[in-house]
């Protein structure tokens, strides 16, 4: 995998308390349905994972994306790392700000045991719509291409479909109308 087909976010804070962060950190990721991939209570590091690269270009949730979050407890310094696989992806700043909002929640859980989830529900929900919308322009803008490049290629007897011209324009169009 390619760097620009990943994106890496890191973070740490202290904790009060190691056997409730333990505790809590499951309790947070498993409730966004992360599976736990590796947990080693002696060396304090557990890794939860999620989604698939298979999967990655139909996602509209951010949380859905695939990615593998490992988390260490050194002393009582707690370091984390989200890896996301962001192939096949067109990564937006809603979909950077979901996964910060999930970070910064996952802190006021473990260190005061507050669940902000509605915050980033809000987040995840802004983010489909940008999603769904930018779909929407894709296939507008495929369609409509498509009458005039079909005209052509009868025409002329050249089968030409830039598909890849026609969905980087969608997308191009409505980044530019959303600044």
């Amino acid at each position: 995998m390619a760097e620009e087909d990943r994106m890496k976010i890191e973070t740490t804070f202290e904790i009060k308390e190691k056997i409730s962060f333990l505790r809590r950190t499951k309790e947070y990721f498993l409730q966004y349905n992360f599976i736990i991939l590796d947990e080693d209570t002696i060396k304090n590091t557990i890794s939860f994972k999620k989604g698939s690269v298979f999967k990655n270009a139909f996602v509209t949730n951010p949380l859905n994306l695939q990615s593998q979050i490992d988390i260490s407890l050194q002393n009582m310094t707690a370091n984390i790392v989200y890896n996301l696989n962001t192939q096949q992806v067109i990564t937006s700043p809603k979909d950077i700000a979901v996964w910060n909002t999930l970070i910064e929640n996952y802190k006021t859980y473990v260190l005061h045991y507050k669940n902000e989830a509605e915050i980033l529900e809000e987040k995840i929900k802004d983010t489909k719509k940008q999603t769904n919308q930018i779909i929407l322009y894709i296939v507008i803008i495929s369609f409509i291409c498509s009458i005039p490049i079909s005209f052509i290629a009868v025409k002329t007897g050249f089968i030409i479909m830039p598909i890849e011209i026609i969905i980087l324009f969608a997308v191009f169009y409505y980044v530019k109308k959303n600044k």
